[in-house]
């Protein structure tokens, strides 16, 4: 697949399973990248990076609202590793440290006392269905070594309160997502910290058809649920791209 250029950064994609796709970039440039406040960096955690493209968009946009940070990823494919390594130490931003954790978010979970402001992933979707003869394939597409559970209970102690989690998936698999999200908030003790969802996009790749992916927000807090905002974004229409796609990528496409 060779290299991908962005505006302000290339992706060099020879070794991952997953090349850089429309899921991702959707993620990377329509998630919440919070604001620097006091003195402290911001840390900001990718599961799964694979190539690192979100990563690096969450680099660009943290480079240019002036503030300073850490972009840190998880990755368990060692081919992935290959690619995203040569890709965070291309990143041109300063001010914006990448860093790449070569192990699973499990083990990044046992062994991290630190917390993140925002964590956001493009996760295996597939629950029940047939696999890849690619073992590298299978690790990044099914839930065999990363569930929806584990997403929730594993960022769950890596978040701040007021802490962000961030996904794309499949309108199917969002759905379940977001029932498990209720299910654990009810049954998550008074004054403790919970996911509520904050915001979600319903994703149409063409005008009048059915929406493909949800894009999806949590926030980690002890706070009372308010209701979420539901959007919705059309990406072709008569052929062409919209106006409403072109300004939410229009920071990161050539």
């Amino acid at each position: 697949m060779g290299t991908f250029r962005f505006k302000q950064f290339e992706v060099v994609q020879d070794f991952s399973a997953m090349k850089v796709n429309t899921d991702a970039v959707l993620l990377g440039a329509w998630m919440s990248v919070p604001w620097l406040h006091g003195d402290i960096p911001l840390r900001l955690l990718d599961i799964g990076t694979g190539t690192g493209v979100i990563a690096l968009m969450a680099g660009q946009r943290l480079a240019q609202a002036g503030s300073c940070g850490r972009v840190e990823a998880v990755e368990i494919d060692e081919g992935a590793c290959r690619d995203a390594e040569r890709n965070f130490e291309a990143a041109p931003w300063k001010g914006v440290e990448m860093v790449l954790h070569k192990c699973s978010l499990q083990e990044l979970s046992s062994s991290n006392p630190d917390k993140f402001d925002l964590i956001f992933t493009n996760p295996p979707y597939f629950i029940d269905s047939l696999k890849s003869s690619d073992e590298s394939k299978i690790l990044a597409r099914h839930t065999d070594t990363l569930s929806q559970r584990e997403i929730l209970f594993h960022s769950a102690r890596l978040l701040k309160p007021g802490g962000t989690l961030a996904l794309v998936l499949p309108v199917v698999e969002g759905d379940e997502f977001l029932r498990k999200v209720s299910f654990i908030a009810v049954h998550t003790p008074s004054g403790e910290n919970r996911f509520t969802v904050k915001r979600v996009c319903r994703v149409h790749t063409v005008e009048r058809k059915p929406a493909k992916r949800l894009l999806i927000e949590l926030s980690f807090t002890d706070s009372i649920k308010e209701e979420p905002h539901i959007g919705q974004l059309v990406m072709m229409s008569g052929g062409s791209n919209t106006a409403q796609y072109a300004e939410l990528v229009s920071g990161f496409y050539l």
